[in-house]
């Protein structure tokens, strides 16, 4: 019952797919980085309730920023397949990182994703690059096609996601041929529809989920030097879901008591180590306990750790019925038309299309 029903067993996925996004960080085009960062959590809740035997691998590769430096091109690579996900939304939340440029640097991006990136070598993992942004492509546009044309020999698909701003957009015609090189897709969307709009029971659900995660937290108990840091960690992460709005932060939640969050605290949480049969208590230093357990006897400590679990336990099982319970409103509303599909939706569809 810790786990939604849709997942496997830590450890039990069979296979893993590989996906890349490349993100246009320029001024004009701040509402697709926040658009990423808003539906971060969702690219892996939504990939694994519909494949929950694949482990996804996410990679984020930013374009067209200041920030990112003349040397690099203005692109940099901010999160590697097997990065931990909280570092890039640390990042993209602590940082300013949108900037005008004159110049559209995706196939420098592109150019990056397919030689930089650890791509695993089995070809029976699904590859694919999303390049999400809009306007003219100027000098990049041959090192794009050359991007395009040396992916499809590598058999990764790039995929476009095209932010219309006008009926009538001169630029469509180039991004769309990129894909035609690459054997990807286009597909296009306007701003107003890369955030999905929550509200009624879906809100007030998310609302709880978010009430339930604080409660989480609060099962937490750190065991070694590192792990006070560690927590604290999760309380910035998740104040920064927090002040994005309700539905981060319960998309947040909900990805913390999934499979990509099990047992990877267990090297400074005493609970994960407890509920994998773990723990020494001979050799528990009293002195990084919390301050309210340091004198506890070896019987009390174990009765702590029994309760801690049992809440943390119960408290995911409500995030799970209460997803399920968003997940089956969803499933009754009337199906939103491909255009109106938020980012993440529209991704995620396309890159499972067509199997994994």
């Amino acid at each position: 019952g810790m786990f939604f029903s849709f997942h496997p067993k830590p450890g039990a996925f069979k296979k893993k797919a590989q996906l890349v996004l490349c993100v246009d960080f320029s001024k004009s085009a701040q509402h697709i980085s926040d658009a990423v960062r808003n539906n971060f959590w969702e690219f892996y809740i939504e990939f694994e309730h519909k494949n929950p035997n694949t482990r996804l691998e996410l990679a984020i590769v930013g374009f067209s920023s200041k920030v990112f430096g003349k040397d690099n091109r203005y692109v940099k690579v901010l999160q590697d397949f097997e990065d931990d996900p909280s570092n890039y939304f640390e990042y993209v939340n602590s940082k300013t990182l949108t900037s005008s440029l004159a110049d559209n640097q995706v196939g420098t991006a592109l150019k990056v994703a397919i030689d930089e990136l650890n791509w695993d070598m089995d070809s029976g993992v699904k590859k694919q690059i999303f390049a999400i942004g809009n306007g003219t492509i100027k000098d990049e546009y041959e090192l794009a096609k050359k991007a395009c044309k040396k992916a499809k020999k590598k058999n990764i698909a790039i995929n476009l996601l095209y932010v219309f701003h006008k009926k009538k957009d001169k630029a469509f015609s180039y991004w769309q041929h990129l894909t035609e090189l690459s054997g990807g897709r286009i597909i296009t969307i306007i701003p107003q529809y890369l955030n999905e709009k929550v509200g009624g029971q879906i809100k007030a659900s998310l609302k709880r989920i978010a009430e339930e995660n604080d409660f989480l937290n609060s099962t937490y108990i750190p065991f070694n030097s590192i792990g006070l840091d560690q927590l604290n960690r999760i309380k910035l992460i998740d104040s920064y879901a927090q002040n994005i709005g309700v539905k981060v932060i319960g998309t947040r939640s909900i990805y913390k008591v999934g499979c990509y969050y099990k047992n990877v605290k267990s090297n400074w949480d005493l609970v994960d180590l407890y509920d994998a049969g773990k723990v020494n208590y001979k050799n528990l230093v009293r002195e990084h306990l919390p301050v309210f357990m340091q004198k506890m006897t070896l019987l009390e400590i174990k009765g702590v750790l029994k309760q801690k679990s049992s809440d943390r336990r119960i408290g995911c099982e409500i995030i799970s019925d209460l997803y399920h319970a968003n997940h089956a409103i969803r499933k009754k509303s009337r199906e939103n038309p491909a255009y109106k599909l938020d980012l993440s939706s529209n991704i995620i569809k396309v890159f499972t299309g067509s199997g994994i």
